[in-house]
């Protein structure tokens, strides 16, 4: 009976190594799941981050615009002056032509 109880124990071991290695690979799938979770929050955030820069740089975008139509309307308004000053100058040169009787 020698044989018989050894290979008993020796089916016992490997049981008992066996439930071992389950519990590891239990373990190790627990782990994966939870980097898994971790790996799509990151690229939750990473799409969060994306659509705020992307958000940000439209604003941006529409800041420069604004500044260069401003920028536009600036020039103009120097232009529309010296034009105005150019007249004034002008009307002041014909008036001092007038002689005012009394």
């Amino acid at each position: 009976m020698g044989v018989v109880a050894d290979a008993g124990q020796s089916f016992r071991q490997i049981r008992s190594s066996v439930g071992d290695v389950t519990s590891q690979i239990e373990e190790v799938s627990a782990s994966v799941q939870e980097v898994t979770t971790g790996a799509e929050q990151v690229v939750h955030h990473m799409g969060e981050i994306t659509r705020m820069v992307e958000e940000t740089a439209s604003g941006t975008q529409a800041v420069s615009s604004a500044a260069e139509e401003q920028l536009a309307s600036m020039q103009e308004i120097r232009a529309s002056s010296e034009a105005l000053s150019e007249m004034a100058e002008e009307l002041q040169r014909l008036i001092v032509k007038f002689k005012v009787q009394r």
